[in-house]
C-alpha cells in the first residue's frame, strides 16, 4: 500500500508540473503574439510618418525641381512592405499579410499630383518634385 501511495504522489506531482508548463507556454505565446502585433502596428505607423514628413519637406522646397533620398528599414518584423503614393493617400502595407497604415494629404493634393510605388527591399526612397508632381521611386 505504501508503494502505491508513493507512485500516486509522483504521478500527481508530475501531472501538476505538466499542467503548469502548458499553462505558462500558452500564456507567454499569447503575450508574444500580442506584442508582435502591437510592434508591427507601431512600426508601420512610424515608417508612414517618416516618409510623409519627407514628402512634406520636398513640397516645401523652393524651385520647380528637387529631390531627396530617404533611407527606410528593409523589413518590419522580418516582413517586406510596400509604400504606395497616390493622389488619395500615402499607404504603407505589409506585402505578405496585407496589413496597412494610411495617411491623407490634408489638402496638399490640391496643389500637387502624387504618384509612385516602392518596395522596402531597396532600403531607400527617392522623392522627386518635378513641377507640381511628387513622385517616389
Amino acid at each position: 500500500m505504501k508503494g502505491q501511495i508513493l507512485v500516486f504522489e509522483q504521478v500527481l506531482l508530475f501531472s501538476v508540473g505538466v499542467i503548469i508548463f502548458i499553462t505558462c507556454y500558452a500564456l507567454f505565446a499569447a503575450y508574444q503574439s500580442h506584442f508582435l502585433s502591437t510592434t508591427l502596428d507601431d512600426q508601420l505607423d512610424a515608417v508612414k510618418n517618416y516618409v510623409f514628413s519627407n514628402i512634406v519637406e520636398v513640397c516645401k522646397q523652393d524651385g520647380v525641381n528637387s529631390s531627396i533620398i530617404v533611407k527606410i528599414p528593409k523589413t518590419i518584423n522580418n516582413k517586406y512592405y510596400r509604400i504606395t503614393l497616390s493622389n488619395a493617400n500615402l499607404n504603407v502595407s505589409i506585402i505578405e499579410t496585407g496589413e496597412y497604415k494610411t495617411s491623407s494629404f490634408y489638402k496638399l493634393n490640391e496643389s500637387f499630383k502624387f504618384s509612385g510605388e516602392i518596395d522596402s527591399a531597396k532600403e531607400k526612397i527617392i522623392i522627386y518634385k518635378i513641377g507640381n508632381s511628387i513622385i517616389i521611386k
